[in-house]
C-alpha cells in the first residue's frame, strides 16, 4: 500500500453517516491505541495536538511498553461503526503524522463487540472506514463477548 504522500485523501470533511436503524446487538466500544517500547506519550500528544484519554510510559524494569490511547466518547449501546467514526473524526486531521508514526509504533483500533442473541451476529464496516484506517497506517482488532 503506498504511503499517504502517494494517496489522495478527499478534501471534503468526512461526515459520520447517520443510520436510521440502530441494532441493539451491535453495541460495544472502540479505542485507538499507539504503543511502542520507547513511546513517550507527552511527545505524541504535543506532535498530534490531541489530548489522549489514557497514557503510560514504558518501564524497562517490567518490560511494559508505552502507549497513547483515544476512547470513543459514545455510549456502549451505540453501533461499533459510530464508535469508529467518533475516533476517526479526531484523527483524520493529523493522518500524515500518524502514518509517519506507524513506521515506528504499532497503531491499532481495538473493537470489543457485544454478541446479540443471533448466533450470526456480525460486524459490518463500510469500505470508507477500512480505507481511512489504512490512511493512518493502523490495523484493526476485534473481540466479541456475550
Amino acid at each position: 500500500m503506498p504511503g499517504p504522500e502517494k494517496m489522495h485523501l478527499p478534501e471534503e470533511r468526512v461526515e459520520m453517516p447517520v443510520s436510521g436503524q440502530e441494532r441493539a446487538d451491535s453495541g460495544g466500544w472502540v479505542i485507538f491505541l499507539m504503543e511502542g517500547d520507547d513511546l513517550n506519550p507527552d511527545v505524541i500528544t504535543e506532535l498530534l495536538g490531541i489530548s489522549p484519554d489514557r497514557t503510560a510510559y514504558p518501564d524497562p524494569q517490567d518490560g511494559s511498553r508505552g502507549f497513547w490511547q483515544l476512547n470513543s466518547t459514545l455510549s456502549g449501546s451505540r453501533p461499533a461503526e459510530e464508535h469508529y467514526w467518533n475516533i476517526l473524526e479526531r484523527l483524520l486531521p493529523v493522518y500524515r503524522k500518524l502514518w509517519d508514526l506507524s513506521e515506528k509504533y504499532a497503531l491499532e483500533f481495538y473493537c470489543s463487540l457485544r454478541k446479540g442473541s443471533d448466533e450470526r451476529s456480525a460486524l459490518n464496516l463500510p469500505a470508507k472506514i477500512l480505507l481511512l484506517t489504512g490512511y493512518i497506517g493502523a490495523r484493526l482488532e476485534f473481540e466479541a463477548y456475550e
